[in-house]
């Protein structure tokens, strides 16, 4: 009698919670799903149908592939009435007790308590760029989990095994386009490294060296000769070194810090050398 009673009141809570769903009291959150899946009735008549061909059939019917996973695979016997594509899904993911989720015209169904948990290690700076970026792209779905460990740079995502690899393969596919960084040298035959002084009739030129323009690039306006501002900074290989290893910069700020770092030094040998031709010729 006790079993039959609250086999009673289970049902009647199913049936209160499948109302709620179809009434849209019930707020249910997804990712970015077709916008024809919210929009116009679905309905579907089965009659010991198996799970599996019903849900085959609705993938079909709005044009997507269907990865089924390890769902049991119960006969369905009910004439089902939706609002829509995502609240037929919802209402028989409340009865099957499976997990849902479509991403790139795939509809991925997998059982209700299949989760899985993945740390994965990005920059200290890309965690929150990297949410919004899977937000834009349609696969972030508020009802998975998502943590985010910004001094660490870790990323906790937790959801579906298919849903974890896929945002894994994502975050992968961006971190081998920023290691595809690369520091190029370029000889010089032709040009000086650090400014020259001439003196022209009554007036005395710097010709700036290779070194005062490419800071100017790097800065975008006007800087002084490469030898003086290092000498004034102090600042040598090590002090750029130790600034560009700080865990606060960024990659690209630390390829500039070490290309100032060898401008300056290359203006100084440059400039020392010339200085010592200087001497010896006057000498």
């Amino acid at each position: 009698m006790r079993n039959a009673l609250y086999a009673l009141l289970f049902n009647l809570y199913r049936l209160f919670c499948w109302s709620l769903v179809l009434m849209g009291m019930l707020p249910i959150a997804h990712a970015t799903t077709p916008p024809d899946w919210s929009k116009g009735a679905y309905a579907y008549s089965a009659e010991q149908t198996p799970l599996s061909a019903v849900l085959q059939d609705f993938a079909n019917s709005h044009g997507v592939d269907l990865v089924l996973g390890n769902v049991q695979d119960a006969n369905v016997v009910a004439k089902i009435r939706a609002d829509n594509a995502v609240a037929f899904l919802d209402r028989l993911a409340l009865e099957h007790r499976f997990q849902w989720f479509v991403y790139n015209n795939v509809l991925y169904v997998s059982p209700q308590d299949e989760q899985t948990s993945v740390r994965i290690e990005v920059s200290q700076d890309a965690a929150p760029d990297m949410k919004q970026a899977l937000t834009g792209i349609g696969l972030l779905d508020s009802r998975f989990g998502w943590g985010e460990l910004p001094e660490e740079g870790v990323v906790l995502v937790t959801g579906p095994a298919e849903y974890v690899n896929l945002i894994r393969n994502f975050s992968q596919q961006r971190e081998t386009k920023e290691d595809r960084r690369k520091v190029m040298i370029f000889p010089l035959r032709y040009a000086s490294v650090s400014d020259r002084t001439i003196q022209y009739r009554d007036q005395r030129l710097v010709i700036p060296g290779v070194a005062t323009i490419l800071n100017e690039l790097m800065d975008g306006n006007r800087s002084s000769p490469a030898g003086a501002s290092a000498a004034a900074s102090g600042m040598g290989s090590d002090g750029a070194m130790a600034a560009a290893s700080g865990g606060g910069q960024d990659a690209s700020q630390s390829i500039e810090l070490n290309a100032r770092a060898m401008l300056a030094r290359l203006a100084s040998r440059s400039s020392g050398g010339a200085a010592a031709t200087s001497r010896k010729k006057v000498s």
